[in-house]
């Protein structure tokens, strides 16, 4: 009996100890390998495609902005020029016509001469009198001084021939001086040459002046504002009177 006992018992331990094998034994996964490989790759598909839609949309969101951004610019720009036509509209329209052109010939065509009637006629051209006023020759072209680029020309000082600063220029003021007379303008103050006489306009149609001295006056006795065109070439000084007239 004793000895069938202990058999029983050994045959107990022996079941025991098996189960308790079993039970520390991690539970075996049922889930081939590769599929869970291919779950985790739809997966990251999955995200990637998560990721493109949304740099999608953000293109998609900043092309919009740029079209709107685009439309605004054009809208002020049309605006902007349609304003700028209807106030071209309300202005009143001028319109210009020839008063008088006058021509004196170049006959004395040295260096310094032509420099000095050049720096004055930069001083006088598109010049605009306006109506009522009077301008003077000395204050348009400025003192003839050498800081300013005046060189010494011949000039007639009580009927003889020197060399001073500014030489030359009394061509001009003679030019303008038959232009004025020519438009009808008002001639406030004018002096001839001295015992001299010059070759470029006729006998008694001079107009000398000095600055701080002699000087040419010319009053624009029109209703409307009068522009002075004075221009040279090799052949001579020229000055045309225009008139700025509304329509």
């Amino acid at each position: 009996m004793k000895y069938k006992a202990g058999i029983v018992f050994f045959c107990l331990l022996l079941v025991l100890t098996g189960c308790e094998e079993n039970l520390q034994q991690p539970p075996v996964s049922t889930t081939p390998p590769a599929q869970s490989e291919s779950r985790q790759q739809e997966a990251e598909q999955q995200e990637k495609q998560q990721e493109a839609e949304q740099q999608e949309a953000q293109r998609q969101q900043e092309m919009q902005r740029e079209q709107e951004t685009q439309q605004q610019a054009e809208q002020q720009a049309q605006q902007q020029a349609e304003q700028q036509q209807q106030a071209e509209q309300n202005q009143p329209k001028t319109v210009s016509r020839e008063l008088a052109r006058y021509g004196s010939e170049m006959t004395n065509r040295k260096k310094n001469r032509l420099k000095n009637i050049r720096l004055a006629i930069g001083q006088v051209n598109g010049y605009v009198m306006e109506s009522g006023e009077t301008i003077s020759f000395n204050e348009l072209v400025g003192p003839t001084t050498p800081e300013r680029g005046f060189v010494k020309a011949t000039v007639y000082i009580d009927g003889e021939e020197t060399e001073d600063y500014g030489g030359g220029i009394c061509q001009l003021s003679s030019t303008l001086y038959n232009a004025a007379m020519e438009a009808g303008l008002e001639i406030v103050e004018r002096h001839p040459h001295k015992g001299g006489t010059v070759h470029y306009v006729p006998a008694g149609r001079d107009a000398t002046v000095s600055y701080g001295g002699v000087d040419l006056k010319v009053k624009n006795t029109k209703p409307f504002p009068v522009k002075i065109y004075a221009s040279m070439d090799k052949n001579g000084v020229y000055v045309a009177l225009k008139s700025i007239e509304q329509e």
